[in-house]
This record gives structure tokens, sequence and C-alpha cells, in this order.
């Protein structure tokens, strides 16, 4: 039998050599069997998924055909061993095969190592492209299925939209899942470290996103966000920089909940026609306490900062703070006993600090103009008017956070209320004026 195999390698060296010299070959040997070696030159016979490959087979042949099992080397200088049928690549593994990789929407060049079925990759393998981007795990039907992804370009379904980028880290049912990263690559600049699911952020994580969607109240504006999240929504801790319809830019530091404003924050809006909003949101308003709505009401128009102790002394009078309050009228007012004589308009421009525990009382001052502030929603609406003396001198700007019932027809108010602090304002002249903020406590309109 030795003899036989020899003389059949012989005959095929032999068959080859005359084909090249254009000779006639020489008889076969009757004795050789039916099943003989692939030839050692590229034969082009083996195919999978209806594609052809050259290169070198050690498989048995029946009836010309690559049969059972075997190795074969391809001319591109992949390799394969496992098992043929009939000429067809059937399971087995790969070294080095050239494979574009289908996954998370791209398709990805480069090369294949492990468990082939008709040259897909099934099963156990690894996969690395031309840029060193990888994914090693579990493939079904040519596909990536469960495992590690490392820098590969990916899609990402982020706040309604997708987002194209590159991830590493876990991957299930060929889909961004687990812990991972991923950073959008164009002209969005978006980095997320965190949990996945399903292709889209899932459970806690970290962003940076350039294009984020803010909604403010009613609003919703594009900008930078940088903070914590849960399922892809800003949650905890996270700072945002936008504009606003009216091209004003703002920012807001602080709590975050479900994507909204939550939590104590600050509101900051690069105009002096807008009021800072610093203190306590929920679900996207400001929703402050009194002293923080006082506090706010010092950041546009009239200007004016508590000092502590202030804060400290309106801190004692909380009726004041609260939208429900009504207005105590002067006659039958119990803050007589809060307020100093030498507390008057001349002493408080001179020495402010030695007036912060005490109300001031003001008498029969006209009232030179009034309105409403509503920038805050209708639940947090502040009266407040501009006084002076008859001889419109000593000017005030007063401000209460309870209604009026009197406030419209009004034209001369006499009134117990704590300064908050010195302010200027521009008068219907032109003119630069000087004056007292004041929280009204009580009043009598006439």
């Amino acid at each position: 039998m030795k003899k036989s195999v020899l003389s059949v390698l012989c005959l095929c060296l032999c068959l080859t050599a005359c084909a090249s010299a254009g000779k006639s070959p020489a008889p076969a040997d009757e004795t050789a069997p039916e099943q003989t070696v692939a030839p050692v030159a590229a034969d082009g016979t083996l195919s999978a998924n209806g594609l052809r490959y050259e290169g070198q087979c050690t498989a048995p042949k029946s009836n010309g055909c690559a049969e059972g099992e075997g190795s074969f080397t391809s001319v591109d200088g992949w390799s394969y061993t496992g098992s043929f049928s009939a000429g067809v690549f059937c399971d087995g593994t790969v070294t080095d095969m050239p494979y574009t990789l289908s996954f998370s929407g791209a398709s990805i060049p480069g090369t294949y190592n492990g468990a082939v079925r008709e040259l897909l990759p099934e099963g156990e393998g690894s996969f690395t492209a031309g840029d060193g981007s990888s994914f090693s795990g579990s493939f079904t039907g040519g596909k990536a299925l469960k495992g590690q992804a490392a820098s590969l370009p990916a899609d990402l379904y982020f706040s309604g939209g997708t987002v194209m980028g590159v991830y590493s880290g876990g991957v299930a049912d060929g889909k961004l899942s687990g812990s991972g990263s991923f950073a959008a690559h164009g002209g969005r600049e978006l980095a997320y470290e965190g949990g996945f699911a399903d292709g889209e952020p899932a459970g806690a994580g970290t962003l940076r996103d350039t294009l984020f969607l803010c909604r403010n109240g009613e609003n919703s504006d594009r900008g930078v966000y940088e903070g914590s999240t849960v399922n892809g929504l800003a949650e905890g801790q996270g700072s945002f920089t936008g504009r606003n319809s009216e091209n004003i830019d703002y920012s807001y530091t602080g709590s975050w909940a479900e994507g909204l404003f939550d939590g104590e924050g600050s509101l900051i809006y690069q105009s002096e026609l807008y009021y800072d909003r610093v203190g306590h949101f929920t679900a996207g308003r400001f929703t402050p306490t009194g002293l923080e709505l006082l506090e706010c009401l010092g950041t546009a128009g009239p200007r004016f900062t508590l000092s502590e102790e202030t804060r400290a002394y309106i801190e004692k009078f909380p009726e004041l703070l609260t939208r429900e309050t009504l207005l105590k009228k002067t006659d039958d007012c119990d803050y007589k006993g809060e307020y100093s004589n030498y507390l008057t308009f001349p002493n408080y421009m001179s020495a402010p600090e030695n007036f912060t525990h005490n109300f001031m009382y003001v008498f029969n001052d006209k009232i030179l103009c009034r309105n409403t502030i509503t920038a805050f929603g209708d639940d947090y609406t502040v009266g407040v008017y501009y006084g002076a003396n008859a001889l419109y001198q000593d000017p005030v700007v007063c401000y209460f956070l309870a209604s009026s019932s009197s406030f419209e027809s009004a034209n001369v108010f006499n009134l117990y209320g704590i300064p908050l602090g010195k302010v200027s304002y521009t008068n219907a002249d032109g003119d630069e004026v000087s004056a007292i903020a004041l929280l009204v406590g009580a009043i009598t309109t006439y």
C-alpha cells in the first residue's frame, strides 16, 4: 500500500510537469485508490457561502472534491483547520482570516481568529480591525454576539436619536450592553462611561455632551452637559451651559433628576435683564424658599446683596416670606417695637451696617411706579413699587411676597419694612437714583 501511495504522488508531480512542458501524461497506475490527497498546488476548488478560495488543502478527495478532515492554507496567507464536504468548508477554526465584521450598524474590515462554519465566525473567536480595534467573545452567523469590544465603531441610541462613535465594553445579543465607554466622532463631542443595555445608556454613568437637550421649564435648549446620569438622563450632580430662545447665555450647576433641574442649584444668566435663580428646583421649575426668592430679586433691576446679619433677621419673620401671607396694616402692626427712630434714609445710606436688626418706618410716601414680577412663575409673583417723600426725596424700592388688594389703585403709602440693602436704578428721566430696598411687613395705602 505504501508503494501505491508513493506511485500516486509521483504521478501527480509527473502530471504537473508534463502539463507544464506540453507533453502527454503517462498512463495512470491502475492499482491507485479512488481517494487521493489534494494536489500541492493551488486548486481554487474549495468554496463557502458561494465564494471560491484558492490555496493548499491536505484533506482527502472524493470525486475530485475535498472531503473529511484536513487543513487549508490560502494563497492570501490565512489558514483553516477542520472538516470539508464536497469541496465546501464546514466546521473548523481559522487563523488570520480576512473578514468584514458587522457590528452595531457598522461594517468593519479586519482579520478573524477562531471557530467558523462555512468560513463565517460561529462560536468563540476574536476579531481585530486594521486600526487595532477588536472584539473577543462568541459569534453567530458571522456577527458578534457576546463578549468584549475595544474601540470598535458603533452606533449609540441616545436621547431619541442615533450617535455614531467608538465603543469599548461589554456586548450582549450583538448590542452595547454591560459596563463600557462610548465616544462620538464628528462634530458632536459626546463621551459617556457607565452602564449600557440594548445599545443605549442604562443605569448609572457619567456624561459630557456638547449637544445635550436640556429641558428648563417649558423650554428646551441645546448645550454642554457634564455630570452624572441614570439611563441616559441627567441625574445627581451636573452642570449645563446653553443659550435660550432669546439668545441669552446661561448656565446651571447643581442637582438633577430625570433630566430636569431638581434639588439645590444655581441658574445664572449672562444678562442683567434676567434674575439669577439660586436655591431649590423641582422638576425643572424654580421653587425657592422666601429667603432664596429675595436673594434672586437682588440680581436684576435694582441690585442688592443681603448681608448675613440681614438674612438672620429676616428669618425671624417667616410669615413675610410666604405667598399666602396677607400684609398687615400699619395701624395694627406688631412690628412697631422692631423699628428704630434712628433708622432714617440718611442714616442708613451713610452706615447700613448699623441697621441690620430693625424695621424702617416710611410715612406718607408717594408711589412713583409699580409692577409685578412674574419671572419666577405664577406661584412666585412679587409686588414691587418705587416710592419717595412729598419732595421726591429719600426713594425706596419696596418688595412684598404677599397679596395686596389695594396695590393697583393706591397713590400714597405708609409701611414698616426690613432694609435689604442699598440699590440704584434709572428713573423715567434717565437719572441714576440711589435708594433703599425694603421687604414689606405692614402697609397702609391711600
